[in-house]
């Protein structure tokens, strides 16, 4: 059934559909032998308005069509092995957030050249850098660095990270930090939101269900509250490191996991994977 729409802008003032305007139509036409004279110019003109709709009508355009106005959000995407030059934009990111005490991209590169699987990227179609994270499979010499309190980060080197191949005998890792984005368009958490849902796909994609511990530093405020949300156990003071900063330690389980996927889920579409 078609309809008689007369629009202005994107908006409908007015709106008769065929049958309704026909029998209109038929009824006038019964009743006009009937009707005093005095009420024939109100017909007329209501009857060229009928034919002004008719013949001068506005569809509405395509593009307004159902639910075509819905803004879609945008899948982002998450994966490893970035290339070079996403890896410069991403320690550019984190210089931006954490200012000169971020890791120089020629400290972090040594990790990646022993291991380009640590570090995840989220980015746009558009291959903008919106966050990252990284976390370090160490061996035996590695885990001691870190928890014998008496270096710093930025000590660790590709002697103290397991290759790709031997990801999964790790019994401990290094979560060395997670950057967001967003701060000025708004879409920070739901850029968060995207990387705490990698953060879990990940961990199950390269290191299965087995039960995992993490060490991580809480090197700023909101990662000391992230820690202890996460339950995450204070292993050492940071008076008692050379670092400056406590040293946590969390258990990472399938049920843990899959509650952080849940809670990522209600803030933000879960991006599109890719493990390489």
């Amino acid at each position: 059934m078609g309809a008689f729409c007369l629009n202005v802008g994107t908006h409908q003032v007015f709106s008769i559909d065929n049958d309704t305007f026909l029998t209109v139509l038929g009824v006038l036409i019964v009743l006009f032998p009937f009707i005093p004279t005095i009420w024939w110019d109100v017909i007329v003109v209501t009857g060229t308005l009928f034919l002004f709709m008719i013949t001068f009508k506005k569809r509405k355009p395509p593009q307004l069509a159902g639910n075509a106005l819905d803004e879609t959000k945008e899948i982002l995407i998450a994966e490893t092995r970035p290339s070079r030059e996403m890896l410069l934009r991403a320690n550019e990111l984190a210089r931006k957030v954490f200012g000169n005490d971020t890791l120089s991209f020629a400290e972090a590169e040594r990790w990646y050249i022993k291991n380009p699987l640590i570090i995840c990227i989220l980015r746009n179609k558009e291959n903008r850098v919106l966050g990252y994270f990284d976390i370090l499979p160490l061996n035996k010499k590695g885990v001691e660095l870190i928890e014998s309190g008496r270096y710093h980060e930025r000590e660790i080197t590709g002697e103290h990270i397991l290759p790709p191949q031997d990801m999964k005998k790790a019994t401990k890792l290094y979560f060395s930090g997670i950057v967001a984005s967003g701060y000025e368009t708004g879409m920070h958490e739901e850029i968060t939101a995207n990387l705490f849902w990698s953060f879990s796909d990940y961990i199950l994609n390269y290191y299965g269900e087995r039960k995992r511990r993490i060490l991580a530093l809480a090197a700023t405020k909101v990662g000391e509250r992230l820690l202890k949300n996460w339950k995450a156990k204070l292993l050492q003071s940071k008076e008692s490191r050379s670092d400056g900063f406590d040293l946590y330690e969390f258990m990472i389980t399938r049920k843990f996991l899959e509650k952080i996927k849940q809670r990522a889920e209600r803030k933000a579409t879960p991006p599109m994977c890719k493990w390489k």
